[in-house]
């Protein structure tokens, strides 16, 4: 559909959706919170020690986590997340990306999905898939689970039906 086949009045009613509420919510305090979720993932997993002293590359970072080698492409995904909101550095050396945390920072990123559920109750179907997913990334790092095991649980489905449900502000 073209800009131009939609109607004012349809404009209207998706520019309500774009509240300065939605910004804050979605993007804002959604950015603070998914750093939040994954600095206290590598927390868990104690790989944050490992990203204060060292600047260490994905590789140097599965070999001495244990990872398997197909956890590459997530574990790059999250550094990149939390470089580009200034949770950690990236250096190029040698044409190898090297990761390291910059400086000493705390997030409590709970205390970020009370703030969120205040504004917004109806984005918690987002918040519980995503902590499903956070809880189950030492299985997949490690092997134990492939992604799909992860994602199509058969008794997490319902995580899915209230993702996907119109209510849900945060899809």
């Amino acid at each position: 559909m073209k800009l131009e086949n939609v109607s004012e009045n349809d404009r209207k009613e998706i520019a309500k959706i774009f509240t300065e509420k939605f910004y804050k919510v979605v993007y804002f305090l959604g950015i603070q919170y998914i750093s939040g979720a994954i600095i206290n993932l590598f927390e868990e997993i104690g790989l944050a020690p490992l990203l204060k002293n060292n600047k260490l590359s994905s590789e140097e970072i599965i070999s001495k986590m244990n990872f398997v080698p197909k956890a590459k492409f997530q574990l790059e995904w999250m550094f990149a997340f939390l470089n580009k909101h200034n949770f950690l550095n990236v250096v190029e050396q040698g044409g190898i990306k090297k990761y390291s945390y910059g400086k000493n920072f705390e997030i409590n990123y709970k205390k970020i999905f009370n703030d969120i559920v205040e504004l917004d109750k109806n984005i918690i179907p987002s918040c519980n898939l995503m902590e499903y997913v956070i809880k189950e990334y030492p299985n997949f790092l490690k092997g134990t689970k492939s992604g799909f095991e992860i994602i199509f649980a058969k008794d997490k489905m319902n995580l899915w039906n209230e993702y996907f449900s119109n209510s849900n502000s945060g899809y």
